[in-house]
């Protein structure tokens, strides 16, 4: 009897680890800006967490479309400890990858309308998390 519930605790574990949601850091290396949509959601192979459009109070006329995807952060020395997790955006305009990262580091480039982007996608995606 107590093989079986080893061996079920085991497996269960196991699959627990395959259906993780999030995404590492290593699987965010496959991708470039300029790809398509299809293509870096072939690359990611997990769903987002969430997506959504945007327009720009600047230029309403473009379209932004917005993945969210949840990164699972290490997990300290050896695996031991708590990890952080965090959220991380793809931006893509007219099907094609202009922007991925970490949402406060498009508060702090350069570019004026991708700090216009990063405000927007983060106030939108508030109102719907």
């Amino acid at each position: 009897m107590n093989k079986i519930i080893c061996i079920l605790f085991c497996t269960i574990s196991l699959l627990s680890c395959f259906s993780n949601p999030k995404i590492s850091i290593y699987e965010l290396k496959e991708l470039q800006k300029g790809m398509a949509y299809s293509e870096v959601v072939s690359r990611v192979r997990k769903k987002p967490v969430n997506e959504f459009e945007i327009r720009l109070n600047s230029s309403p006329s473009n379209k932004y479309f917005i993945l969210v995807y949840e990164i699972q952060g290490s997990q300290g020395f050896l695996g031991v400890g708590r990890g952080y997790d965090s959220d991380y955006f793809a931006v893509f305009k007219n099907d094609t990858l202009m922007y991925m990262g970490y949402p406060f580091d498009m508060n702090r480039h350069p570019d004026a309308t991708l700090n216009e982007i990063g405000r927007t996608a983060v106030a939108e995606y508030e109102k719907i998390k």
